[in-house]
């Protein structure tokens, strides 16, 4: 109990500092300061606050508009930490050899053909610091440690995702962007879509994995979340990352490998999910339509093309036009930097507002065929070993799906940077007997 009244009570300390009014919501960031300096060891909980800091909604957090810029200072501190905690061994460690060549290959496409190379470079390098700290911290953890760390993350995604839930009945501040779907404490809809997502997923792993009935409630109430968001990419993340965890049980209890990572109860739940779940959205065929169709498009084909058609178009025209050199890491595909934003002090390029959709199409037109699919390689290698039996490889599946719609794979600042956390996480664990 204490395990899980820890992360619960910090979170709540924090959304009630960042709430204050004006200067004096800064003690939010103070107080993720002070936990990560006192322990080195709540990294991964202090970042998801700092995640919802980010990531918070203007009508809630009113005093935090014009201090995104603090967020610097607690990942700094956490970098520098990650520097004097390294584990050496970790250097032989295939992670870090896969992620270090695209790093390095990503920075020499950078040098040579972005249109902005500092700002390329730096986006990078912010990148693969956050991944490699993380991944190097999950690393050195037993297992058992890594299972409480996790359980601690889903106190947080819980506690937020009930808060959000009851900002339903508060609609000037939980629906405060376009008043038709549900944000919650996130600032936008399709954010805390996703995160509502995630929340269901980590909830029927778990589900399947302990028999506590307890998570299935926590899969329903992310599902209400997905649908009271109106996210329909965070829907589709959640049916193709559910469905590989549907196929990866059915693989593991009758395939040749004797794995048996799974249980019976499990596979039975299995099957009733893949025939239940047809039959479900037969018999509510009109709730699954309305959702779908929230802008009056029909059909999938027509949803992508009214909400990622200008986009696409764009990217493709820059395909078109430097297919193979790509026109560099983060780059908008209009090339119009005027909506920088820079380091206080430093002047360093750190962010810019760039949409693209499709992070597949995205790589493609940012790093050009060549240097795109040595990218795209190395990511598959990154994933796939052991990937049939780890408990989690569904969460990378959802991250994966997110990006069908959405361009956060290389984002550290707000959602990209929570993807990541548990991204790192999930590729640490292999399987029940490690």
């Amino acid at each position: 109990m204490n395990g899980m009244l820890s992360p619960i009570i910090i979170t709540l300390v924090n959304l009630s500092l960042a709430c204050l009014p004006g200067t004096a919501s800064i003690l939010s960031y103070i107080f993720l300061l002070i936990l990560l300096i006192y322990r080195y060891k709540l990294a991964p909980l202090v970042f998801l606050n700092l995640c919802f800091l980010v990531l918070g909604n203007e009508a809630l957090f009113t005093g935090l508009i014009d201090f995104g810029s603090l967020k610097y200072i607690v990942i700094f501190t956490f970098f520098i930490q990650s520097i004097l905690y390294f584990p050496r061994s970790f250097v032989n460690n295939i992670y870090f050899v896969l992620l270090s060549s695209a790093f390095v290959i990503i920075v020499i496409h950078s040098l040579f053909f972005s249109f902005y190379p500092t700002y390329s470079i730096i986006k990078i390098s912010f990148w693969y610091s956050l991944v490699i700290c993380f991944s190097a911290y999950f690393y050195k953890l037993g297992f058992e440690e890594k299972k409480n760390i996790l359980m601690s993350c889903y106190c947080i995604l819980m506690l937020v995702i009930i808060i959000s839930l009851l900002l339903h009945f508060v609609p000037a501040i939980g629906y405060f962007v376009n008043g038709e779907g549900l944000q919650g404490i996130t600032n936008q809809p399709q954010v805390f879509g996703s995160i509502a997502g995630l929340f269901s997923l980590i909830s029927i792993i778990f589900f399947l994995n302990s028999k506590n009935y307890l998570f299935s409630f926590g899969f329903i109430f992310g599902l209400i979340g997905v649908y009271l968001s109106q996210a329909r990419t965070a829907a589709l993340a959640f049916f193709i990352s559910f469905a590989f965890l549907l196929i990866q049980i059915i693989w593991d209890r009758y395939s040749l490998n004797n794995m048996n990572i799974y249980s019976r109860f499990s596979s039975r739940l299995s099957f009733f999910f893949i025939i239940f779940t047809p039959l479900l959205i037969l018999f509510n065929y009109n709730y699954f339509a309305d959702f779908i169709n929230k802008r009056g498009e029909s059909g999938f084909t027509s949803i992508d093309e009214s909400s990622r058609a200008i986009f696409i178009e764009h990217m493709l025209n820059n395909i078109d036009i430097y297919g193979l050199s790509g026109i560099g890491l983060g780059i908008p595909s209009n090339l119009n930097f005027s909506e920088m934003s820079y380091l206080p002090f430093l002047y360093l390029p750190i962010s810019l507002p760039v949409e693209k959709g499709v992070f597949y199409i995205a790589n493609i037109e940012e790093l050009g065929f060549l240097f795109g699919g040595i990218i795209f390689l190395i990511l598959f290698f990154i994933f796939k070993n052991g990937f049939i039996r780890n408990y989690y490889a569904p969460i990378i599946i959802f991250i994966f799906a997110t990006n069908i719609a959405e361009n956060t794979f290389f984002s550290v600042g707000g959602l990209g940077m929570l993807f990541w956390i548990f991204a790192c996480m999930s590729i640490v664990f292999i399987s029940k007997r490690d």
